[in-house]
């Protein structure tokens, strides 16, 4: 066998058929050729893996975030607690107060209330006042409303 060296070759020569004994037999053999050449395209695996990788359950679980939900979910059931325990304290407490005859209710805004009350009855002296200083306009001999 002879060993040609395409890259000295011209194009024509690179691109010229091959001479063959039987165009039949060279037929039938790129035949078989491509047809095996289709069957390993067919059967070809890929070099690169594209299925899905495998799930791991201590991955996909997450216990420190479970474990920080469940952290967090019992600090919220004692805050919770201690409210209902303070508020229960609170209504017993009022509930005791109440039996007490000491007892007097406190608001926040009594002051202000107590302030309000005082600058109405000074009001109503100063009308009271007013209405004592007037002169009558009624006339009891006539009947009527006839000014004096």
């Amino acid at each position: 066998g002879v060993l040609w060296d395409i890259t000295h070759c011209s194009r024509e020569m690179a691109n010229a058929p091959m001479p063959v004994l039987s165009k039949v037999c060279h037929a039938k053999v790129q035949e078989r050729n491509y047809t095996m050449h289709k069957d390993r395209l067919q059967n070809i695996k890929p070099y690169i893996d594209m299925s899905s990788p495998p799930e791991f359950p201590h991955i996909k679980i997450k216990a420190k975030k479970v474990k920080n939900q469940q952290e967090r979910q019992a600090q919220i059931d004692r805050d919770n607690l201690g409210l209902l325990q303070r508020m229960d304290e609170v209504r017993n407490r009022v509930a005791h107060d109440k039996q007490n005859p000491d007892y007097s209710p406190r608001s926040l805004r009594a002051d202000f209330r107590k302030r309000e009350a005082a600058q109405i009855a000074e009001e109503n002296k100063a009308i009271l006042k007013r209405l004592d200083e007037a002169r009558s306009c009624y006339s009891y001999r006539s009947g009527g409303s006839t000014p004096r």
